[in-house]
């Protein structure tokens, strides 16, 4: 049997956002150049790419469309995540509509509006909005709703969610047992739980390895935008070097929350002629693909994007189809990848 092609194939010839094949495949009037549309409707006829609520019958099409909504499309994290969620979506019949909220809280209210108008059958969020009032009110109206990259503990509502406790923890432990003891921890603002997490396992590792806590290696940024050019989480990266060249006594390794920061960080590094791992160590998280072919290879914390996209499109599934009247929550635990980017001290 020909296996069917799927949005991401089509994103790929096209070279084209998940996002925009999604909203023209769908049908949607969101605005997309004309070329651009026509571009992906070749693509998607060339590869005979059938939407999955044209594929059963009419009696059977109603309501068949899935709201999934995430930070930002820019960060390869996410590409790989939306993957297992589209796979999943299709092997039941539904069709994944992807919209990102530019890491803007009111974008994400008006992007769940948009879901609602639709009728969209279940949503699969990861929200920045750390104002639940709007989530409460859809869990309310007995919407199908799974978040994962959270917990959102105030609110009754299954989640798939990465240990990052565990995974900073386990970035200290690694960076210690290579010698080093003025290690860095670098992040966005902690306007999400999770980075509060890692921030605390991070501070967790230096007091259980009795390693002094200097204030000047948390090392934040200053505010979560997306820039137009989409090189937010990179250019964190370089702004981070350039805080850690400023210090009078630096760190010898750094520990941030992605391997696109981790990039950015190694890109200015080199840039001020410091050698990673050589003059400084640097271990990301996410393990991208990207990160087994970046010079140097990173060490990173493998946190399983696709696998993620797959549990969290399972349950909204099975919630939808009456298989799960309780909620899941599923805490997935980290391990390190070890590659080129720490150099050990000893």
């Amino acid at each position: 049997m020909t296996q069917k092609a799927t949005i991401a194939q089509v994103a790929q010839r096209a070279g084209c956002s998940l996002a925009t094949v999604s909203r023209v495949l769908s049908g949607s009037n969101y605005p997309v150049k004309a070329d651009v549309r026509e571009r992906i409707l070749l693509c998607a006829r060339e590869l005979g790419y059938v939407s999955p609520s044209v594929r059963k019958p009419a009696k059977s099409r109603v309501g068949k469309d899935i709201g999934v909504l995430i930070p930002t499309l820019t960060n390869p994290f996410y590409s790989q995540l939306l993957v297992g969620v589209e796979n999943v979506c299709e092997e039941h019949g539904y069709t994944p509509f992807f919209c990102s909220s530019h890491r803007d809280p009111e974008k994400e209210i008006e992007n769940l509006k948009f879901f609602l108008s639709k009728s969209v059958s279940g949503i699969i969020l990861s929200s920045i909005n750390e104002n639940h009032v709007f989530l409460s009110s859809l869990l309310q109206q007995d919407i199908p709703l799974v978040v994962f990259d959270q917990s959102l503990r105030e609110l009754d509502v299954s989640y798939v969610k990465f240990d990052y406790f565990e995974a900073a923890k386990l970035a200290v432990e690694h960076l210690y047992l290579k010698g080093h003891r003025r290690i860095a921890f670098a992040s966005p603002p902690i306007n999400r739980s999770v980075r509060q997490e890692a921030l605390n396992g991070y501070l967790f590792g230096l007091e259980e390895f009795s390693v002094p806590q200097r204030q000047e290696y948390i090392i934040l940024s200053e505010a979560e935008k997306e820039r137009d050019d989409g090189m937010y989480d990179f250019e964190n990266g370089k702004y981070f070097a350039g805080r850690i060249l400023q210090l009078e006594k630096r760190p010898t390794a750094v520990f941030t929350l992605n391997d696109m920061t981790a990039f950015g960080l190694i890109d200015e590094f080199r840039r001020q002629d410091l050698q990673v791992p050589e003059d400084i160590s640097v271990v990301g998280f996410d393990n991208l693909e990207q990160s087994s072919f970046f010079y140097p290879p990173l060490t990173t914390i493998n946190q399983p994007a696709y696998e993620i996209g797959r549990l969290t499109a399972k349950i909204l599934m099975d919630k939808i189809s009456g298989k799960r009247v309780e909620n899941a929550a599923i805490n997935l635990r980290p391990s390190i990848v070890e590659r080129a980017s720490v150099r050990a001290l000893y």
